[in-house]
C-alpha cells in the first residue's frame, strides 16, 4: 500500500513539474514573440519616419517646384509619402505660430502686407488693416504657470509712410529687464488655437502701431502702409519658447490677414507600405530680410526712425 501510495505523489509531482515547466516555456515564447513585435513596429515606425523627412526635405530643398502644387506623391524606397503643402493661413481665430520655438537672440519675420511670389515683391495694396496686433509667448507648465527662463521680447515695426520707409521699437519683459514694458497679460490658463495645433502662451502683450492716417473704412485705402513686424527674444538662454501673433480680442469686422509662407505636411506610410504612418509638419517663410538688417537697414529711399 505505502509503495503505490508513492507511486501516486512521484506521479502527481510529476506532472506539476511539466505544467511548471510548460508555463515557463510558453511566457518565454510569448515574451520573445512580443520583442519581435515591438521590433518590428519599431523598425516601420523609423522606415516611415525617415520616408516622411526625405519627403519634407525633397519639397525644401527644391521650393520653384513644389510648393506651389498643393500635394504631391513621393515614393521613397517602398514608402509612399504624400506632401501637402498650403499657405499658412491665420485670422481672428486662428493664432499664427512658428512650428519652433525661439532661443535669446532668435529673429522671426512677421509679414503685415502680403507677399506676391508671383514677382517676389511685396503688394502693398493689400495690408493687415488693423490697428493694433497681439504678441503670445512663453512656455507654461501643466498648471499654467509660466516656465522657468521667460523670455523679453523686442519688437521693430516697419511702416511705409509716403515713399519713406519707417520703424517704431517696442519691447516687453513681464519682469521688467532692461527697463521693458510691463504692460503684459498672464494669460497661462488659456488654449489657443493655432496654425501648428493647440497652444497656450504664458503673456500676451498688445502693440498699436499708431498709422493714425490709414483709412479703415476701404480695405485697400492707406497713407501709411504696415509692412512687417521683426521680434528677438531676450534673456531666455539657449531655452526655447514658442512665439505667436493674434488679432486683439476686441477687434470685429472683415479685415485681411496676409499669409506667412507655407505650411507643409509630409504623410508617409500605410497598410499597402507595409509601414505605420507618420506625420511631419513644417513651415518655410517667404524671403525675409537678413539678420545684419537688424543692426544696419538699407533702403531705396529716405529711412526715419520715430
Amino acid at each position: 500500500m505505502t509503495i503505490k501510495r508513492l507511486k501516486g505523489q512521484a506521479l502527481i509531482i510529476g506532472l506539476l513539474f511539466v505544467v511548471v515547466v510548460s508555463t515557463i516555456v510558453l511566457a518565454l515564447i510569448s515574451r520573445s514573440l512580443k520583442d519581435v513585435k515591438i521590433s518590428t513596429e519599431s523598425q516601420k515606425e523609423l522606415r516611415s519616419f525617415s520616408a516622411a523627412e526625405a519627403g519634407l526635405e525633397k519639397v525644401l530643398n527644391n521650393p520653384q517646384a513644389f510648393l506651389t502644387q498643393g500635394e504631391t506623391q513621393i515614393n521613397v524606397g517602398n514608402v509612399n509619402v504624400s506632401v501637402i503643402t498650403k499657405k499658412a493661413q491665420w485670422n481672428k481665430y486662428i493664432v499664427f505660430t512658428f512650428p519652433d520655438g525661439l532661443a535669446q537672440d532668435d529673429v522671426r519675420q512677421f509679414f503685415l502686407v502680403q507677399y506676391d511670389d508671383s514677382n517676389h515683391s511685396l503688394d502693398e495694396s493689400k495690408y493687415y488693416n488693423v490697428g493694433s496686433i497681439d504678441l503670445l509667448w512663453g512656455r507654461v507648465k501643466s498648471n499654467g504657470a509660466p516656465a522657468e527662463n521667460q523670455p523679453g521680447i523686442e519688437v521693430t515695426f516697419y511702416y511705409k509712410d509716403g515713399d519713406q520707409i519707417k520703424s517704431k521699437r517696442y519691447a516687453f519683459d513681464a519682469q521688467g529687464r532692461g527697463n521693458f514694458s510691463t504692460n503684459v497679460q498672464s494669460v497661462g490658463s488659456t488654449t489657443y488655437r493655432t496654425t501648428f495645433g493647440k497652444k497656450r502662451f504664458a503673456y500676451r502683450a498688445t502693440i498699436n502701431f499708431g498709422l493714425n492716417s490709414i483709412s479703415f473704412g476701404s480695405r485697400f485705402a492707406s497713407v501709411k502702409t504696415p509692412l512687417f513686424l521683426r521680434v528677438r527674444f531676450l534673456f531666455n538662454g539657449q531655452v526655447r519658447h514658442p512665439l505667436g501673433f493674434a488679432v486683439p480680442s476686441d477687434k470685429t469686422g472683415d479685415y485681411y490677414y496676409p499669409t506667412q509662407g507655407y505650411k507643409i505636411t509630409s504623410q508617409a506610410g500605410g497598410e499597402a507600405a507595409n509601414s505605420s504612418v507618420q506625420r511631419l509638419e513644417a513651415f518655410k517663410s517667404f524671403p525675409i530680410l537678413p539678420a545684419i538688417f537688424d543692426y544696419a537697414l538699407y533702403s531705396g529711399t529716405s529711412l526715419e526712425v520715430d
